[in-house]
């Protein structure tokens, strides 16, 4: 999602988008693959990984197999690299990523307060005592990307208000214990639905969605509620952050 940001940019379109002005195909959200309108695809995979599929560039970004892929260049006769994965190297060493350790990505077309969604994560995130540069993203996409995924991910059926897709599996550090420090994972919500059920929970749009950002967050951390135990405190950590924070703004 990250690489997405990238190529969807406005600094990246400009430079590197070529003559026929491609770019990523809008019907998918993958991951680990996607495409663009001029053909192009990218794939990520382990490098012990099989994708059956015939590359014109491959890139190790791992440093736990930076030995492999530095055994792997130096028997090489020749290395070619595309253009486009060039420059994702050059955004990276010219520090493209520094104080971006939480994204918010608003493909919804819907009007939302993005900084407060970072500002509000970034508090949650402090309050778990999880590294403050732990990596988080949050992607709030349309009514029928989220019917995709929902179907997709959990065999049901149209759109839903979040999703969680964790990374790293961190979890907030028992007293004594070091912050955590890795990539959380993706949070998915969609303005439109939870702008529709904000009134049957007694909160504004704005609320519904930031209630909903910690609601994601908790699933990331490995809260659940499938028991009523679990629910109990997943829910009710939920509302405690929400309310320092708000408790927070209002002492500004």
């Amino acid at each position: 999602m990250r690489t997405q940001t990238i190529l969807t940019s406005d600094w990246y379109k400009s430079r590197f988008s070529g003559p026929r002005g491609w770019k990523l195909d809008p019907r998918q959200h993958e991951k680990t693959y996607y495409w663009n309108t001029s053909t192009g695809f990218r794939q990520s995979d382990t490098m012990q990984g099989s994708t059956g599929w015939r590359v014109n560039a491959i890139v190790a970004d791992d440093p736990r197999q930076a030995r492999i892929a530095q055994q792997t260049l130096q028997s090489a006769e020749r290395i070619a690299i595309s253009t486009v994965t060039l420059c994702e190297f050059v955004w990276v060493l010219a520090g493209g990523y520094e104080n971006v350790l939480i994204e918010v990505n608003n493909e919804s077309g819907a009007e939302v307060d993005e900084l407060a969604l970072v500002q509000l994560a970034e508090f949650a995130l402090a309050r778990l005592r999880i590294h403050p540069q732990a990596e988080l993203s949050v992607l709030l996409i349309d009514p029928d990307a989220m019917a995709e995924l929902h179907q997709r991910f959990m065999d049901l059926p149209g759109p839903t208000d979040v999703m969680s897709f964790p990374m790293d599996e961190l979890r907030a550090p028992e007293p004594g214990q070091e912050p955590p420090r890795g990539m959380l994972g993706d949070i998915v919500i969609c303005p439109q639905f939870t702008s529709a059920q904000a009134p049957e929970n007694g909160r504004e749009p704005a609320e519904e969605i930031q209630y909903l950002l910690i609601h994601g967050l908790l699933h990331l951390l490995g809260h659940d509620h499938g028991e009523p135990a679990e629910k109990a405190v997943m829910f009710g950590l939920n509302d405690t952050i929400i309310a320092e924070w708000r408790r927070s703004r209002a002492g500004q």
